[in-house]
């Protein structure tokens, strides 16, 4: 909440350096102490306003942030109803449990943390101001991934790594995310994944082609929905413990392609007069719900 106490909705964005908040915010922030260029999640770069940052606090605790904050249209262009993103400016300071299966986020003490209850332990290491860990996966050895809570999908693979998922399977439908050509973001759709030796089934990965980090691989929320993740930033660790191997139920966003991919599929069968208990040339047809 604010100084004053009002209370602000915000997301926790893994992916994103600085601390953006709305613009409906810029009047209790003061005069500007200038502009500045960033690009974040998937759009192009824009111009943000700057402001000292301000005093945000959690319960009775104040958040600590950097030395600055942006702002930017948050509610126009994410169709979101939040106040800001708290970015890794002040996300480092803190050990954070992210609980998707009973919707909690924890703030932990990051010195007094028992490890042997969280699951397998990433290391992190700086990379150009971020944290990310390596990982066996796709059949290499040490990859690295940037960690995006931002990213509402599984992720993302380097153009390269990408391609070789694709090699002999379509595309899943691309999303509504435009690159800076204007060109659909291509996604695909992987059946299994095997991430620091677990297997996870019915991944959406996205083509690392646009974005802050074009040529790296990224995971996504609907992958960590499906642990049990604790980031201790002070003590550069990702804990990882699986809850499921598919994606968490009462999922939106994310399902949209597979609901896609399942559409076609069964329209195919029935054109053909394969589909059980449909006549070929039957009215009526298998609608797509992407809603």
């Amino acid at each position: 909440h604010s100084e004053s106490g009002k209370n602000l909705l915000f997301a926790l964005d893994t992916g994103c350096y600085v601390t953006i908040l709305d613009k409906s915010l810029e009047p209790i922030l003061g005069k500007a102490i200038g502009k500045q260029r960033m690009r974040y999640g998937w759009f192009e770069h824009i111009s943000c306003n700057k402001y000292k940052s301000p005093k945000l606090l959690l319960g009775q605790t104040k958040l600590l942030l950097g030395n600055h904050v942006l702002t930017d249209d948050l509610k126009q262009k994410l169709d979101l109803p939040i106040a800001g993103i708290l970015g890794m400016d002040c996300l480092s300071h803190y050990c954070i449990q992210l609980d998707f299966e009973s919707r909690t986020i924890r703030f932990l003490d990051p010195d007094h943390l028992n490890g042997q209850n969280l699951g397998k332990a990433f290391p992190l290491s700086y990379y150009f101001g971020y944290l990310s860990p390596h990982a066996d996966a796709f059949g290499f050895h040490n990859l690295r991934f940037f960690p995006d809570t931002g990213d509402y999908e599984d992720g993302a693979l380097k153009p390269k790594l990408w391609k070789q998922q694709l090699s002999g399977k379509p595309p899943a439908k691309p999303g509504k995310i435009k690159n800076v050509k204007g060109h659909l973001l291509r996604e695909i759709f992987i059946p299994e994944m095997v991430f620091g030796g677990e297997a996870y089934t019915n991944l959406l990965m996205k083509d690392c082609s646009i974005g802050k980090t074009p040529n790296e691989n990224l995971i996504g929320l609907r992958f960590l929905a499906r642990n049990l993740v604790t980031f201790n930033f002070p003590k550069q660790t990702m804990y990882l413990k699986p809850v499921s191997v598919g994606p968490l139920p009462n999922e939106n966003l994310a399902t949209n392609s597979l609901t896609y991919q399942a559409a076609k599929f069964l329209e195919g069968l029935k054109r053909q007069g394969r589909l059980p208990g449909w006549l070929k040339d039957e009215r009526g047809g298998v609608k797509e719900d992407v809603s």
